[in-house]
């Protein structure tokens, strides 16, 4: 795996042994690069049936500056933030994350608590995150070992209704990389955007 700087190209040992050359970032050669997902939190076997006390509309988190894009992003030891070459996820960071946490919260509450976007005007209250972090760091300057990914985002619960903040939470959650593969990375923010979004759900609702 090679990091690619945000203004420079540069030759990092990662995934693979050998070291390579980086070609500029805007060449026609530049193969397309692998799109990533986040699988959401999946519904239990058996839901109880609860009644719905509530309607709820997920609001697009907001990002920190730089990391509102496709690519993955690094931050290496010296505080240098750089993407990982090849590997993006399926869309910008948080529309992503909007639909993760759309789709993990219609899976663990009552049926019809979360609304689409066509009816959010309907909703009661709105889900509203920020994020503060959502990054692999690596400790050594070559990115040789494998990464460790933090999450941390701060979720507000609205009630429209009354026009105040009903609760508010800041979640963070690291998990250590088993390997330095872009498989292996994408799987450890997954696991640590689940515990995240699993701690949300028992202290918002």
């Amino acid at each position: 795996m090679k990091i690619q700087k945000l203004k420079t190209c540069a030759a990092l040992s990662a995934v693979i042994l050998a070291v390579s050359a980086c070609a500029p970032s805007l060449t026609q050669d530049t193969p397309p690069a692998s799109l990533y997902v986040l699988n959401p939190l999946v519904a239990p076997a058996q839901m109880e049936a609860t009644a719905n006390t509530m309607q709820l509309y997920v609001q697009k988190p907001t990002v920190p500056p730089g990391f509102d894009t496709e690519k993955i992003v690094v931050i290496k030891e010296d505080r240098e933030m750089d993407y990982i070459s090849g590997a993006e996820w399926s869309g910008q960071l948080g529309e992503v994350l909007k639909t993760y946490l759309t789709q993990s919260l219609e899976n663990r509450l009552p049926v019809g608590t979360v609304l689409d976007e066509n009816v959010r005007q309907e909703a009661g209250y709105v889900l509203v995150s920020t994020v503060r972090s959502f990054e692999a760091h690596y400790a050594d300057e070559a990115a040789s070992s494998a990464p460790r990914v933090d999450v941390e985002i701060a979720f507000a619960l609205h009630n429209r209704e009354d026009a105040k903040i009903e609760t508010q939470v800041i979640i963070t959650q690291s998990v250590q990389a088993l390997d330095n593969t872009v498989t292996a990375i994408v799987a450890a923010f997954e696991q640590a955007l689940a515990d995240v979004t699993e701690l949300s759900l028992k202290r918002l609702f």
